[in-house]
């Protein structure tokens, strides 16, 4: 006979956050999707508004619960659960700002590298070949006319 550990079924909707917070943390399944449910919707408008782009809305709303559910054994809460998911998310949309900020900015210095060294390193080329070009002409000379050049 197999048993299995399963995890009682209750209604989760009335529980206040705090209760469910204190659930998750015993890895309660249940808790955490009630949490899910009662928020994924509140925040992804939230993130929508400040991102002005659905994907990436998205995106935010997936880290912060998943980080949530990652971390729910060590994280804390300051002030109530509601409010700790919306400056996640707002947190969230900061750090993006910045990863494209730098993206933007690599992309212009790569750029002006490109456009400014592409001049020098094709003269450093010609260059080389130029000397290497001299060395086998002066290869090429008498011995006496070579050690005069």
């Amino acid at each position: 006979m197999i048993i299995f550990a399963i995890e009682e079924v209750e209604d989760y909707q009335y529980y206040t956050d705090q209760e469910l917070i204190s659930l998750m943390k015993g890895n309660s399944h249940s808790a955490f999707t009630q949490i899910y449910d009662r928020y994924q919707g509140l925040l992804y408008i939230y993130a929508c508004k400040i991102t002005k782009d659905e994907n990436e809305a998205e995106d935010i709303v997936q880290e912060v619960l998943f980080y949530l559910w990652d971390k729910r054994n060590t994280i804390t809460f300051e002030h109530s659960l509601a409010s700790y998911l919306y400056s996640a998310v707002r947190y969230k949309f900061f750090n993006l700002l910045d990863r494209k900020k730098v993206r933007t900015d690599y992309a212009v210095s790569f750029q002006k590298f490109i456009d400014r060294e592409t001049v020098q390193a094709d003269y450093v080329v010609r260059e080389k070949e130029l000397s290497r070009l001299i060395e086998k002409e002066i290869a090429m000379l008498p011995d006496k006319m070579r050690e005069i050049f």
